[in-house]
């Protein structure tokens, strides 16, 4: 899994009723892209006359790894005991101190839990992106002595394409659609009426699947 706000919000809400007593002030949950820490987390300090106060906590967890749910929760633990001892103004004798592996043991052996002073990225496998698939103006046209003709249009040309169809006496149907199936992929993107011949049996798939394309309000 990949983890997300959600997902930090809602397992924040249940650990800190379970495990720290609702105590904890709730931060802003953040992701990050970190390839080097899991997790982290944050607070700014304002200076008062004779003391400094903590504020604007923030607890961030990666999104650059693939990681089971219960990883993630043990990582999510991890900074939730950094936020308590920091929001509780306990002095702690390092950053994971005595007061860090009290915390931690006790979590471990009272619930089951994993927590670890540290943990390396090593250990998980790199997250894989969906890459956002590429969307294509693709024109139909049946020609009386070409056949069954496919093209994917550049959308600026979309209108000055229909101009030259609408002056041809010699093109049966036509329709735009819009697709991003890889089919198409390997079509050039042209700027002219021009495209593939393809069977009458790829054409009508085409048709009869695809909606037809809006005549305005192409996004691309």
């Amino acid at each position: 899994m990949i983890v997300s706000k959600e997902w930090i919000a809602e397992k924040f809400s249940r650990f800190n009723a379970d495990y720290f007593g609702g105590l904890l002030p709730t931060p802003a949950f953040g992701l990050s892209r970190s390839k080097s820490r899991l997790g982290s987390m944050s607070y700014r300090l304002n200076r008062r006359l004779f003391h400094t106060v903590k504020s604007n906590y923030t607890l961030h967890m990666t999104t650059a790894f693939d990681m089971t749910e219960r990883q993630a929760e043990n990582i999510l633990l991890h900074e939730m005991i950094h936020l308590h001892i920091a929001s509780q103004g306990l002095r702690d004798t390092s950053s994971h101190g005595k007061i860090f592996r009290r915390m931690m043991d006790n979590l471990n052996r009272q619930y089951g839990w994993e927590i670890t002073v540290s943990t390396s990225p090593d250990n998980f496998l790199p997250a894989k992106r969906q890459t956002k698939k590429k969307m294509r103006l693709v024109l139909l046209l049946r020609h009386q002595q070409a056949g069954c003709i496919v093209s994917v249009v550049n959308a600026k040309y979309r209108q000055q394409i229909e101009r030259v169809i609408a002056r041809a006496h010699d093109i049966c149907e036509h329709r735009w659609i819009i697709t991003d199936d890889d089919y198409f992929a390997s079509f050039p993107q042209v700027r002219s009426l021009r495209g593939r011949r393809v069977s009458e049996t790829e054409y009508q798939k085409w048709w009869a699947l695809s909606e037809e394309a809006p005549t305005s309000g192409l996004l691309f």
